[in-house]
């Protein structure tokens, strides 16, 4: 009994790249969500603009996209360093 619930965390183990990863694409979603706020911003503080600043809500809504996509991005380059480290072994 105690040996099966052994296997099953080691299966559940996430792998410390996965956590990198995931770090990795929070931080490059904070750096893009920082130039994208900064930039929609110093657009309403100039007076002859042409576009109009993106309301309160279109920013939330970007700033979670960039956020997912930032995180989606960095984990599949993890899925994929993964699969090459594991193939360079192999070989």
């Amino acid at each position: 009994m105690a040996g099966g619930r052994l296997k099953a965390e080691a299966k559940n183990k996430r792998s410390g790249l996965k956590n990198g990863a995931v770090r990795a694409g929070i931080g490059i979603g904070v750096i893009a969500s920082a130039c994208y706020l900064s930039a929609t911003h110093a657009r309403r503080e100039i007076q002859e603009s042409v576009l109009p600043p993106d309301p309160v809500w279109a920013q939330f809504v970007n700033v979670a996209l960039i956020f997912f996509a930032a995180i989606f991005t960095a984990t599949i380059l993890r899925k994929g360093l993964c699969r090459l480290l594991t193939w360079s072994k192999r070989a």
